[in-house]
């Protein structure tokens, strides 16, 4: 019995010595490593308005566009602001941009959460203006008076996606010889009959017009000069050109006046 005992306590004390050198072994080889600690992340905010209105802008892109950021990327909500969280410390670059207006890039050197507000400049419409069809012909307008007409659509299409609203649209006749005849549609006489004026940015409207007059012409070339304006009140041109053929010839002059059919003498509207 007594050696028994002996045989149970010294086992138990070779196990309490192996439990403590397992655990001493454990606290050494942690001990001994570096705890690495998680890169701060931080946030980058801030509005995007346009210059001249101050309006703020929804829906605009905003993209870090370099640096380890690169890729992350946001869009403003309905009152024009943005947040891009989980930001790595360091430089890069950030880019607004929306469609209407010029792109903007900023700096940033981010140390903590920053704002950063941008403003955006109108960009500048790129305006075409197309005749249909482009080569026209004269015909009888119906009219003693002014018994000859010129009738055609005017395509004026705003391609940099920039609202503008045309003002006047100017017709010139350029024949072989003699002089030039001039017609003006303005912003009263286009009112009548094409409201809303508005071109929307990326897309086309179209005037249909009648010239008429009273004496024959020869072949010639007719020119639309249409003046446009932007929402800050600057004002853009663009030029359109088509053909004219006609077997007779002679001085012209003229007015804008009404398609051919039942419509009120010298009242333009829309054929």
């Amino acid at each position: 019995m007594m050696s028994h005992r002996g045989s149970w306590r010294l086992t138990a004390s070779l196990a309490g010595l192996l439990w403590l050198t397992g655990c001493g072994g454990d606290s050494s080889s942690g001990g001994g490593g570096s705890i690495t600690q998680p890169t701060p992340t931080w946030q980058l905010q801030g509005t995007v308005s346009e210059v001249g209105t101050n309006r703020r802008l929804s829906a605009v892109r905003v993209d870090v566009v370099d640096g380890a950021n690169a890729g992350k990327s946001t869009s403003t909500d309905s009152n024009g602001t943005f947040r891009i969280s989980g930001l790595t410390p360091g430089g890069f670059s950030v880019k607004a941009s929306a469609a209407g207006h010029d792109s903007v890039t900023q700096g940033v050197t981010l140390t903590s959460d920053q704002t950063v507000d941008f403003s955006l400049p109108i960009a500048s419409p790129v305006l075409f203006a197309l005749f249909e069809p482009a080569t026209i012909t004269v015909k009888a307008s119906g009219d003693a008076k002014w018994p000859y007409e010129l009738d055609f659509s005017l395509f004026v299409q705003e391609s940099n996606y920039v609202d503008v609203w045309v003002e006047t649209i100017r017709f010139r006749l350029v024949p072989p010889a003699g002089e030039a005849v001039y017609w003006e549609c303005d912003n009263e006489w286009l009112s009548q009959y094409y409201l809303p004026l508005r071109v929307v940015g990326g897309s086309t409207k179209v005037f249909r017009i009648s010239l008429i007059y009273d004496d024959p012409m020869a072949a010639g070339t007719l020119t639309a000069w249409v003046e446009v304006k932007d929402s800050l009140g600057n004002v853009f041109g663009v030029f359109g050109n088509a053909k004219v053929q006609s077997a007779a010839g002679g001085r012209m002059t003229g007015v804008v006046g009404p398609p051919a059919g039942p419509s009120p003498r010298l009242a333009p509207k829309p054929r």
